[in-house]
């Protein structure tokens, strides 16, 4: 009981200094962490579901925090990895005194900070029971996923199964902030290929994937068709 006083009056002192987003990744990570220690092994996307934020401002919150010194950050190679936090300081359950952060430019909409017990309260149940908003959320997800796979698999005239994998695939391209319309769009350039075996090159992977360091997702989506000289008799 001692060390939770003390981490809570430490946190106290930063909810003028964080933004939003910042303390409630922070947070998030004090909660998910080991008591003796301090280290989280997560994937971002992961992190993303149990606090409910997005990928991107998640991210740029967590290079913040490990930037001024309140966490380490190590990330994974790959998306389906956990990447490596570790709460700076931290010993038995208590974060000692740290740098106060700098301010961070405001955000595009500024949102109240709530109190201390709120955040915490929000958070601590995120990760013990679904509410409703992400049951919600995770609806809306799946049937953008399935949205997708149908019109892929449309488009190819391919018979592909939507597998545990192609799900997490699609996932986690939308959690990095690529719309539905997006993702089509890469399809309908993806079919457009006229490469001699792209008919045995299909998969899902080489349409949204990163392969051999390539980011097919963004190489489609940026792609446009060659231009047809015209031959003159």
């Amino acid at each position: 009981m001692k060390g939770y006083v003390q981490l809570r009056r430490g946190l106290m002192e930063h909810l003028k200094i964080m933004s939003f987003s910042e303390l409630k990744v922070y947070i998030g990570l004090l909660l998910l962490a080991d008591f003796k220690n301090g280290y989280v092994n997560i994937t971002v996307a992961k992190l993303c579901d149990i606090l409910g934020t997005d990928y991107k401002n998640t991210l740029n919150s967590i290079h913040r925090l490990d930037k001024f010194g309140y966490v380490k950050f190590t990330p994974a190679k790959n998306q389906w990895k956990d990447s490596k936090f570790v709460i700076i300081k931290f010993k038995n359950g208590y974060v000692k005194n740290t740098e106060p952060i700098p301010e961070a430019v405001p955000e595009a909409v500024p949102e109240a900070v709530p109190e201390a017990n709120a955040i915490t309260t929000n958070i601590s149940n995120n990760l013990q029971t679904p509410k409703k908003s992400e049951e919600v959320l995770r609806s809306h997800n799946k049937e953008k996923i399935e949205d997708f796979f149908n019109y892929f698999t449309l488009k190819t005239k391919k018979n592909f199964k939507l597998t545990g994998a192609n799900q997490t695939l699609i996932k986690q391209r939308l959690a990095e902030g690529f719309t539905l319309e997006q993702m089509k769009q890469v399809v309908d350039n993806f079919i457009q290929d006229d490469w001699v075996d792209r008919d045995k090159h299909l998969d899902l992977v080489y349409c949204i994937g990163i392969r051999n360091k390539i980011d097919n997702l963004q190489k489609w989506l940026n792609w446009k068709p060659p231009e047809r000289k015209v031959k003159y008799v």
